[in-house]
């Protein structure tokens, strides 16, 4: 007996982030794709082994989805090799490719093999090529039906690994899975319990979840807001007290940069994509909600101008921007436009993260090859002085962090490590390797600069004493990649994932 079936694909690409890329004919037409991507998703499947999940009271009627995840390389997209693709910030791009079903088929009457997959796949990668090019978002293709014939040889069926019901418009179903998103497996467990006496506990609490994934977060300094920059084009400013919504701006386009509150919590400002496919800094006055352009980093014959990272200096009068063509820019906060340095200040590749040291005027900046810069912030007349080249890893620098005093910058990237950096001399200030099991996205010094937190893209929250190399707490609350942590002046950890959620770690003592 054979099965009709449909083929889909859940991913991203450099520019947009994850989404239904091709979905049924049937689906497509009701405009009814946004399911298979909230539905389909996970860390990468075992060689052979592959999910199945089943979607209840969905407006197309039950589906049935039998998926893989896998990590895409450079022959998806017609490139030769076997590279790696990530998007325009170094993540890793995963496929989560495979059929759909109508009604309810149970698992033990499906046997999936290698050769049914490598065909799913033939079959979504034309589409995939088409949306590596997009960098707005479009609908996603449509697939049509065929039949998958029916086996009776077991021994190379795929193994599926049963996923909870996705179950539409059931808020109880909801909360049982957020029950279960803070559960380790025991593979999990024993990789954690291998890093040494958690000493620790952190107690969290979901404070909002998001429909599409958080790119970034930031607080302000007076403790009384949040800014959340989440999907491709939303940013949201939230009272921390009350947990009051202040503020949405939608935004235009795509790569979305991280989002910065400046030291007098007046001001948020980020990158956004206007005009002819130009990155645009924008800043927003937190009291009048009124924004204003800064200026943009025009795009060259040969790439397109990606801003990766913007911040404040401290006295609040300048914004400082890097993109993903090595170019640092200097621009009045006031909108007078861009202000031209003594000297043009460049890294020879991708600048991935910023950060800035309030107490002594100093710009640290992080590169794809995994050099930081560190650069001097000139008094008075804004100037950019380069002081010394850091090598600190063979992979991506992700994340930058000052400590509060200055004297530590810690660093995080794509070799799965934090490093800690003495700010006068370059050199280690400890020889503690402390390290993640994934590549780590963010990091951040809590406000008395004893703890660091990171988040990595298993989904890991870890907190480090300054003085120690293993971590003191690891939490997994996010099931999908952790992509910014910080901390509140009071001592608490918020932290924004891949998965849409806002969540507040608190000590218990």
């Amino acid at each position: 007996m054979n099965k009709e079936v449909w083929c889909f694909l859940v991913s991203a690409n450099k520019y947009l982030d994850y989404r239904t890329v091709v979905a049924p004919d049937f689906m497509c037409e009701k405009n009814y794709t946004l399911i298979l991507a909230q539905a389909a998703g996970g860390e990468i499947t075992d060689k052979d082994t592959a999910y199945y999940r089943r979607i209840i009271n969905s407006k197309v009627e039950d589906l049935t989805l039998v998926f893989r995840v896998i990590e895409g390389v450079e022959t998806d997209i017609g490139i030769s090799g076997d590279g790696i693709l990530k998007d325009s910030f170094g993540r890793v791009i995963s496929l989560v490719e495979g059929i759909v079903f109508k009604g309810d088929v149970s698992e033990t009457n499906l046997l999936v093999t290698s050769e049914d997959f490598d065909e799913f796949h033939k079959k979504i990668i034309d589409n995939y090529q088409k949306f590596w090019q997009k960098i707005s978002p479009i609908p996603a293709y449509d697939s049509q039906s065929f039949s998958l014939s029916e086996k009776h040889n077991e021994d190379n069926a795929f193994k599926l690994l049963k996923l909870e019901d996705y179950i539409v418009g059931n808020k109880a179903h909801k909360e049982v899975e957020l029950l279960t998103d803070e559960q380790l497996s025991e593979k999990d467990k024993s990789r954690d319990e291998s890093l040494g006496d958690h000493s620790q506990s952190w107690q969290p609490k979901i404070l909002r979840k998001f429909s599409g994934e958080i790119n970034s977060i930031a607080v302000s300094p007076n403790g009384q807001e949040i800014a959340i920059r989440y999907g491709q084009n939303k940013i949201v400013i939230q009272g921390l007290k009350e947990k009051t919504l202040l503020n949405k701006r939608e935004l235009f386009g795509g790569n979305a940069t991280p989002i910065v509150i400046d030291p007098t919590s007046k001001f948020i400002v980020t990158a956004v994509i206007e005009e002819f496919d130009e990155n645009i800094i924008r800043l927003w006055d937190l009291n009048t909600k009124e924004s204003k352009q800064l200026g943009s980093h025009e795009n060259s014959i040969s790439s397109r101008a990606r801003v990766q990272a913007v911040v404040f200096t401290p006295d609040s009068q300048t914004v400082i921007s890097g993109d993903n063509n090595g170019s640092i820019k200097v621009w009045d906060a006031s909108g007078a436009g861009e202000i031209k340095t003594t000297s043009i200040p460049k890294h020879d590749t991708q600048i991935r993260c910023m950060a800035v040291d309030n107490k002594n005027n100093i710009l640290a900046s992080g590169d794809q090859k995994g050099n930081i810069k560190i650069w001097e912030l000139g008094l008075g007349v804004p100037s950019l002085t380069e002081k010394m080249t850091i090598s600190a890893a063979p992979l991506p620098i992700n994340s930058l962090a000052f400590s509060p005093d200055g004297k530590i910058l810690a660093s995080g990237g794509d070799d799965y490590t934090i490093k800690l950096w003495d700010t006068k001399t370059g050199e280690g200030y400890d020889r503690h390797e402390r390290k993640h099991s994934n590549i780590v996205n963010s990091l951040a010094f809590s406000s008395d600069g004893k703890l660091i937190a990171s988040g990595d893209d298993d989904g890991r929250i870890k907190i480090w004493s300054l003085k120690s190399q293993t971590a003191i707490f690891v939490g997994n609350k996010h099931t999908s990649a952790v992509t910014s942590v910080v901390f509140t002046s009071d001592g608490k950890l918020i932290s924004g994932g891949k998965d849409g959620k806002l969540i507040t770690w608190e000590q218990i003592k």
